[in-house]
């Protein structure tokens, strides 16, 4: 979940998480996309007044187009023809486990 606050002069003031997603990626991915909205005409109500909107966000894992090797598979050339890369597969890096 994320907070927006808009200023009374319309313009965005701050965005911030107020509740994780558990994972900081996905979370400053949020944010990130709020602040590079163009931000709807506000209110006639809410003209000169500063206000605060909670916007939820929902992320969706996919699985990949190809199939990763399983455990093991590269060990025994399962996977060796060619290189990753040329085969199109996508490996996790170490920062991904």
């Amino acid at each position: 979940m994320v907070r927006v606050e808009i200023g009374a002069d319309g313009l965005l003031k701050d965005v911030t998480v107020t509740r994780s997603s558990g994972f900081s990626v996905l979370d400053d991915r949020a944010v990130a996309k709020v602040r590079t909205v163009t931000l709807p005409g506000i209110p006639h109500e809410l003209r000169g007044r500063a206000f605060t909107l909670e916007v939820p966000f929902l992320f969706q894992l996919r699985r990949p187009a190809v199939a990763l090797p399983q455990e093991g598979e590269l060990d025994k050339g399962v996977a060796s023809k060619g290189a990753p890369e040329e085969k199109g597969l996508v490996l996790p890096g170490p920062s991904l486990k």
